[in-house]
């Protein structure tokens, strides 16, 4: 149906231009028939919002975006996602970028660490959106250069001196880092929502693009 629609647009701007160039010999006849082609153009154009969607589509992929504070894996599990159908599984498979770590009926699990070592988890749910559905992805980030086993070791010639005064050793120790809000910061990626399976794979190929895992 789509490929239809884009050939009666082609071919209707053939017609018009024809028309158009031999304006001058137009008769009442052709006039009418003018103003019909440029009716059924306009029909077109305005009804179908098939043309011209499609190279829009990668920028307008995403809907909504938010932050929350929350534990990860309780906030996910709130969110019960709907089954990943046939054609949706398809093309998440044929994102090439990352593979999942984990991938089922109802959700994909991606995990990736960048050049700065921040551990990025992504879980991607098909949720009911407003009668119809969309994409959601959930990520967090944590900084692995931030966790107690990879602190720097004190050289030997850095140590305190052992005959400090007690009072002073005990003020030279370590204190307890507070846990990074970065581990705590959830960000929430909603899609463009979508009414069945073929929108549901065209739109999925976009959003994982968008996410850029």
């Amino acid at each position: 149906m789509k490929l239809f629609f884009i050939f009666m647009s082609m071919i209707l701007n053939e017609k018009l231009k024809s028309l158009i160039k031999s304006k001058r010999f137009l008769t009442s006849e052709h006039k009418k028939k003018l103003l019909k082609i440029l009716k059924e153009y306009k029909d077109l154009t305005e009804n179908d919002n098939y043309v011209g969607t499609r190279d829009n589509m990668e920028s307008n992929v995403i809907s909504k975006k938010f932050t929350t504070n929350a534990d990860f894996e309780s906030y996910v599990s709130q969110h019960r996602g709907l089954e990943i159908l046939p054609k949706e599984q398809q093309a998440i498979s044929n994102y090439k970028n990352i593979k999942p770590s984990e991938f089922t009926k109802f959700f994909i699990k991606y995990e990736s660490t960048d050049e700065f070592s921040n551990n990025t988890t992504t879980i991607i749910k098909k949720l009911k959106e407003g009668g119809k559905c969309c994409w959601t992805a959930f990520q967090k980030i944590q900084s692995l250069s931030n966790s107690p086993e990879e602190a720097p070791i004190q050289e030997a010639d850095e140590m305190p001196p052992q005959n400090n005064p007690p009072e002073q050793n005990q003020q030279t120790q370590p204190q307890e880092q507070p846990q990074s809000q970065d581990d705590k910061r959830i960000e929430v990626i909603k899609s463009i929502p979508f009414a069945d399976e073929l929108q549901g794979s065209e739109i999925i190929s976009e959003f994982l693009i968008k996410l850029d895992l």
